[in-house]
């Protein structure tokens, strides 16, 4: 989770107290192309600071697993050319109702007393999810024993079929009990198809 100071070539996104609507602005001149993935960013009361994911748009990756990510309980991939425009991504597939709900997962070092936003592109074909099941991203967090506190999620992606789509939502203030965070893509048990995620 590399930290950036260069406000002049990222997507910054601008949380106010939970009152005030979040605000996004760009800032960047006219000669730098902006390009962002899987982006959080923050704002503090008295300093911006800009946080990517390592690996972002899973180009680094070899046999099937992608750096700086955890692919948990099968069904999740990770291959070149199924992403966003032919680049690198991560793709779910089951021919028959999973046993099991499915993640590609990546630990952030968030701050507590923040509010952070996330997103990501999704490309569905044939899916159709479990019994109140879905294909989405979240952001949960976890106490020192290791006990899942809370989450924030994206609204539910149950189309059978969709053109590439950004899902993705924002989370409440982290709280100060939280010592792990974690960002993931999921597919929740009982789903067959086919979801590739990217950027």
């Amino acid at each position: 989770f590399d930290v950036s100071t260069d406000l002049n070539s990222e997507l910054l996104s601008v949380f106010l107290p939970s009152a005030v609507t979040p605000v996004e602005f760009q800032v960047s001149p006219p000669s730098v192309e902006i390009s962002h993935s899987l982006l959080v960013s923050l704002m503090a009361m008295s300093a911006i600071n800009v946080y990517a994911l390592q690996n972002p748009s899973f180009e680094e990756m070899k046999d099937g697993k992608v750096a700086g990510w955890k692919l948990i309980k099968g069904c999740f991939r990770a291959e070149r050319g199924v992403g966003h425009n032919g680049s690198g991504g991560v793709v779910w597939e089951s021919a028959e109702p999973s046993k099991a709900q499915s993640a590609c997962v990546a630990t952030i070092g968030a701050k507590s007393g923040v509010a952070y936003r996330f997103s990501c592109l999704v490309h569905a074909e044939k899916f159709v999810p479990g019994p109140g099941g879905t294909a989405s991203i979240c952001v949960e967090w976890y106490d020192a024993k290791g006990r899942w506190m809370a989450g924030d999620y994206s609204r539910k992606l149950s189309d059978r079929n969709t053109d590439w789509m950004e899902i993705g939502g924002a989370t409440r203030e982290i709280p100060a009990g939280a010592k792990k965070v974690q960002l993931s893509l999921y597919v929740t048990k009982g789903s067959k198809g086919r979801v590739s995620f990217d950027n």
